[in-house]
């Protein structure tokens, strides 16, 4: 999973973005520890040659989301990012979880026979102002989903 979600880096564009430098926050418990650390030590730069952040906010705090290019998502936090997400955002979120994209999340990853595969919440993704290369979206299962998570308040 470490790998694939390094790679989401280069085959994302974002509307809003520094040029020089992709951040991927890790949000809640982090299952690539030090792994994702070293991937990133020994090749810092994606294919597009933007220098690969890693962050892990301590908080999940709408001041430390903004920063983000890229969250990734513990399955256990995925309803705290619902309530510190804004509404208008330009964040690609990706997680691990059977309701992930049900819920408005955009990339998901899904074991199939011992393979890590993606399933692509394009409403979603295209709501957030973001582009997914066809060489990414090509190997990835594209399934209906809702563009936003929305709260009860907001149905």
């Amino acid at each position: 999973m470490a790998g694939l979600l390094l790679h989401l880096t280069s085959f994302t564009q974002w509307q809003k973005q520094d040029k020089d430098q992709v951040i991927l926050c890790i949000l809640g418990d982090d299952p690539f520890k030090q792994y994702i650390n070293d991937m990133v030590k020994s090749r810092p730069k994606n294919r597009l040659g933007q220098l690969i952040v890693v962050k892990r906010p301590e908080t999940m705090r709408n001041a430390h989301i903004r920063t983000c290019n890229i969250i990734y998502i513990d399955p256990e936090q995925i309803d705290s990012l619902w309530s510190e997400l804004p509404k208008q955002h330009n964040i690609l979120l990706v997680s691990h979880d059977e309701s992930f994209i049900s819920q408005g999340g955009m990339i998901n990853f899904v074991r199939d026979n011992n393979k890590v595969k993606l399933e692509v919440n394009l409403p979603a993704v295209l709501a957030a102002n973001l582009k997914l290369s066809s060489a990414l979206l090509k190997h990835a299962k594209v399934i209906p989903g809702t563009p936003h998570h929305f709260t009860s308040e907001e149905e």
